[in-house]
């Protein structure tokens, strides 16, 4: 499988694709290029290819916290930006 994009719902999903365990809200919307994790022999080791990966919120994430839901509107619009110019 070779993804244009990945679009990563929330901080488990990114961390477990990039190995950043940093906080999901300082990358959130962000088109990140980047090596994604990949499981061979029971270990975790990066992809020579880079991707690009998109983290979003998960969405259940607005009911546990609505303080982000205006963050997640932004993120979509950062997403559908991206993949408007990626189209021309």
């Amino acid at each position: 499988m070779k993804p244009d994009i990945i679009i990563a719902l929330g901080g488990v999903a990114y961390e477990r694709l990039t190995g950043d365990k940093g906080k999901i809200s300082d990358v959130v919307g962000e088109a990140i290029r980047t090596p994604v994790q990949k499981e061979e022999d029971g270990r975790y080791e990066k992809t020579e290819k880079e991707y690009t990966v998109v983290p979003l919120y998960h969405p259940a994430a607005v009911f546990y916290n609505p303080k982000i839901k205006e963050d997640i509107y932004r993120s979509l619009d950062r997403l559908k930006s991206y993949l408007e110019d990626d189209e021309e």
